[in-house]
């Protein structure tokens, strides 16, 4: 309702009109004066290749908005400041510089949502982080770490990480069939092993990237071998190597060396 004067006050305020005053929005509207949060977004994802190396010592903002998010059941949850503790406080990266769990609490269910990353463009999509799970001389068992996937339904382990490392350690995951219609949505979810010393062992997780799968290929990688395969980036110690001296500016040079 207008309210247009009152009185000898001749007060005079605008209509207010409420609706979704964002214009990205897919329900934006222009004779909207008061946002009462109703704005609805189109589906949002990160393209791949993708990457983020927590440097920022906050939750990532990511490409779309509100596309990081962190929950926990009960715990400190997953943290992007400070220092952890035992083992992992000398781990050799900088505060701020990585995502980790504080252990020192009871924790249970700690996930680490990851943005959606629209894989398509990938024909072999894969998944690397850096790992960090050193126990104490009194740790027998390692806290665990799962990569989840969302298929829409559910959500499902497509990873497990539950050794100790010795230092930080590049794991890999597959990500072929874990989107849905080119979406891939991930999540860390972390979990203590109910141990008394579970508290000796914080998990840090750092330089996430999405990114096309190397394929190996073995072969000779020895440019010098007669067998050497320009194609190989993995040598599987099959390298054919002349009998003789074939350099021509050698002292012993044979000209008759060849493969």
């Amino acid at each position: 309702m207008c309210i247009r004067d009152s009185g000898d006050i001749h007060l005079s305020l605008e209509c207010l009109v409420s609706g979704c005053t964002d214009s990205l929005a897919t329900n934006y509207s222009a004779a909207a004066t008061f946002d009462d949060g109703t704005c609805t977004y189109p589906p949002c994802a990160a393209p791949a290749p993708y990457y983020e190396d927590f440097s920022a010592g906050i939750m990532p903002v990511g490409v779309c908005p509100s596309g990081w998010s962190t929950y926990q059941t009960s715990g400190f949850g997953w943290r992007f400041i400070g220092n952890p503790g035992y083992s992992a406080a000398t781990n050799g990266r900088a505060a701020g510089s990585y995502s980790w769990i504080d252990f020192s609490g009871s924790n249970v269910f700690v996930s680490m949502q990851v943005e959606d990353v629209d894989v398509s463009s990938l024909s072999s999509p894969e998944l690397t982080f850096d790992y960090f799970s050193v126990g104490t001389i009194n740790s027998t068992a390692a806290n665990s770490t799962f990569v989840e996937a969302y298929d829409g339904t559910s959500w499902n382990i497509i990873g497990t990480f539950d050794q100790f490392t010795t230092g930080w350690e590049t794991q890999t995951v597959d990500l072929t069939g874990a989107d849905v219609s080119g979406i891939v949505t991930l999540r860390f979810r972390s979990e203590a092993t109910g141990l008394p010393w579970a508290y000796w062992n914080d998990l840090l997780v750092d330089d996430l990237s999405i990114h096309e799968a190397v394929v190996a290929i073995s072969g000779c990688t020895n440019a010098l071998a007669c067998n050497y395969d320009s194609t190989a980036n993995v040598d599987d110690g099959s390298c054919d190597l002349p009998n003789g001296c074939g350099d021509i500016t050698a002292f012993n040079y044979d000209s008759t060396v060849t493969c």
